[in-house]
């Protein structure tokens, strides 16, 4: 989920889909996308939070949702 498209990050201009700060950052096409294909929302990119609102993904240790796990 990244293109080509420039982002505008403070005074930095940077690729769509590039890291920054522990965060990635996405053009507005591509964060549309992201929140309909992730309505739960996420803390650093598309797709590390559960729909249960548990953050999973990161850097480190891989962290599991209990509901998500149990079904």
């Amino acid at each position: 989920m990244a293109c080509q498209n420039k982002v505008q990050y403070g005074r930095w201009v940077v690729n769509c889909g590039h890291y920054f700060g522990g965060r990635k950052l996405l053009c507005d096409d591509c964060y549309k996308e992201a929140e309909r294909r992730y309505p739960q929302g996420w803390r650093g990119y598309p797709g590390d939070t559960c729909i249960h609102g548990v953050y999973t993904g990161g850097c480190g240790a891989d962290y599991m949702c209990g509901r998500c796990e149990g079904g």
